[in-house]
């Protein structure tokens, strides 16, 4: 299996919709991973296809719970100014809930 097949399988499981152009550019940002890994120990996962699904997957999974409506006030919800943004530099917006 390939990253890109793990990706689309991952992203059927989830479900997300991604643009070909957002799931060319996450395939993309995987490589540069891979690549540069390799030099600078970025990540302790080496396998591409364990990327996708630890790295990739994992990062998407909280979208369609970010932009669900409507969000329940609870003690431990955070504002959802502070859920804008990323750590991991993934865009949250590449990806949109089915």
């Amino acid at each position: 299996m390939t990253p890109a097949q793990t990706l689309d399988e991952g992203l059927r499981a989830l479900p997300l919709a991604l643009s070909p152009e957002a799931r060319e550019r996450l395939l993309t940002y995987l490589a540069l991973i891979a690549k540069w890994n390799r030099t600078h120990n970025l990540t302790a996962i080496r396998e591409p296809l364990v990327m996708v699904t630890h790295h990739l997957l994992d990062s998407l999974a909280v979208v369609p719970h970010l932009f669900a409506e409507p969000r329940p006030q609870t003690l431990i919800s955070a504002p959802a100014r502070a859920c804008r943004g990323s750590r991991s530099r993934l865009p949250a917006r590449t990806a949109t809930s089915r």
